[in-house]
């Protein structure tokens, strides 16, 4: 079920909790497109541990409030203000792909809230020089009002995708042992995008143009427990990003598994979870 939390300049963050709900709490910061879904399996393998997860709609995602010309870090007030409203002062954070480097400003930026975060093959700032014709964020440096209307004629593709309009293409990017979970999560998949686009595309466009320009603080100033995770066959976020990112990472634990980017993010409860838990417990 989805609640609402109410910043300090008026905007609307929606949120939705599972696992074990007086649990010490995950903030998850999902990939983008970002909607609050939780994978059942997560929030089922986060129950069995003791951990109550918390995913919200970054601005302009889902039912949050748009927030234009957001930067990376400005998450961290966001963070605050869902922490505030559940009465929590002490949690760990979690982000895969376009969520990693939100979990990594409230690491760097809110140390007296976070004391842990687990990374899974996340992009990398900018100033790495590993994206330089991504075309997204390209597009929201060079047109802008084009780029919106890509934008919008992706999320009407998306509200019409169906979960076999997924399946082939997991089956190709899964190992045979995770193949039994294509169905479920490609439901889910499906899921998040009608969920993250529900009202517009501005959420995605928001997500791109906070990529495309400074995070708004230095990865060198964590200080938390990291553990930072990508896999060696992943095609949609090179690991020469997690490269770039854990050379500047001075308490980050590495892992380089032989996964995929969906493969990871579908591992992460069983190899992840379980050293949340022991960061928290």
């Amino acid at each position: 079920m989805p609640h609402t939390a109410v910043t300090e300049d008026g905007r609307a963050l929606t949120f939705e909790v599972a696992g074990a709900p007086d649990g010490p709490v995950v903030f998850l910061h999902q990939g983008t497109p970002c909607s609050r879904l939780i994978y059942r399996a997560h929030a089922a393998a986060a129950e069995r541990l003791g951990l109550c997860l918390v995913s919200h709609d970054r601005p302009g995602c889902g039912r949050s409030s748009a927030q234009p010309g957001r930067r990376i870090v400005d998450c961290v007030s966001d963070v605050r203000t869902i922490a505030r409203h559940l009465g929590i002062s002490r949690c760990a954070v979690w982000g895969f792909s376009g969520g990693g480097p939100h979990a990594l400003a409230c690491s760097a930026c809110a140390s007296d809230l976070v004391v842990a975060a687990v990374v899974l093959a996340s992009i990398s700032p900018v100033e790495s020089g590993l994206d330089p014709d991504n075309p997204r964020m390209q597009a929201v440096l060079d047109a802008p009002e084009a780029a919106r209307s890509q934008f919008e004629s992706e999320r009407e593709m998306m509200l019409r995708a169906q979960p076999e309009d997924l399946e082939g293409w997991l089956g190709g990017t899964l190992p045979a042992e995770l193949h039994p979970e294509i169905g479920r999560f490609a439901a889910y998949r499906i899921e998040t995008f009608r969920s993250s686009m529900e009202v517009s595309a501005e959420g995605l466009f928001d997500d791109q143009w906070a990529f495309a320009h400074a995070w708004g603080f230095e990865l060198d100033s964590i200080s938390i427990p990291v553990r930072y995770r990508h896999g060696t066959a992943d095609t949609d976020v090179r690991p020469e990003h997690g490269d770039w990112i854990t050379s500047r990472l001075a308490t980050a634990e590495v892992h380089r598994p032989d996964d995929s980017h969906i493969s990871l993010l579908l591992r992460s409860a069983g190899e992840d979870f379980p050293w949340l838990a022991d960061q928290l417990l």
